[in-house]
């Protein structure tokens, strides 16, 4: 529920500003003071996730540019959560850089793996979709289990444990996930 307001709040947001840096959205008060704690000046920040082991994470203004190329590739046409399901799939890859590459673009561009084209511009729902992906990575209101790895478009993969499907896309997680 609180994914949603965000989401309507930010796209609301989004839409009426077109001057505002994306960085700035995500910017709140207290974040502004968390970095302070940490010792992070504003001008280091960009966008980060507190990860499944308590480490944060920094993701530059080009990686999610990417990711919501990516996004938009592989679900523009679909539903915000379909969205942003696709962006946590990204992220939840990029953090087990034991069985998939280490930075997003690694991730996005592991062949065969990801479709990214150019289609335009990603769309406000693609926007905020990474945005709450992002956001919300590692915690209650995040949608997806960390081992959801897999997604595809009308039917389960062969391998992997179903667990959702979204819209039209169907997403599973490792052999050994937990349901």
């Amino acid at each position: 529920m609180v994914g949603i307001i965000t989401a309507l709040l930010t796209s609301a947001f989004l839409q009426a500003s077109t001057a505002v840096n994306y960085t700035e959205v995500l910017m709140t008060e207290s974040l502004y003071e968390e970095l302070e704690m940490e010792g992070i000046s504003e001008d280091l920040y960009n966008h980060s996730i507190l990860t499944m082991y308590g480490d944060r994470i920094y993701i530059t203004d080009e990686e999610i540019e990417l990711m919501e190329r990516c996004v938009m590739s592989e679900a523009g046409d679909q539903s915000i959560e379909c969205q942003e399901a696709v962006a946590t799939v990204i992220l939840n890859r990029w953090q087990h850089p034991d069985k998939y590459p280490d930075t997003i673009e690694g991730v996005i561009m592991d062949p065969g793996q990801f479709s990214i084209y150019d289609n335009g511009k990603p769309t406000v729902s693609v926007r905020v979709a990474v945005h709450n992906a992002i956001v919300y990575y590692n915690t209650a209101v995040q949608d997806l289990p960390s081992q959801v790895y897999y997604f595809r478009s009308g039917r389960y993969h062969d391998f992997g444990t179903p667990y959702e499907s979204i819209d039209d896309l169907y997403f599973s997680g490792a052999e050994n996930m937990l349901l």
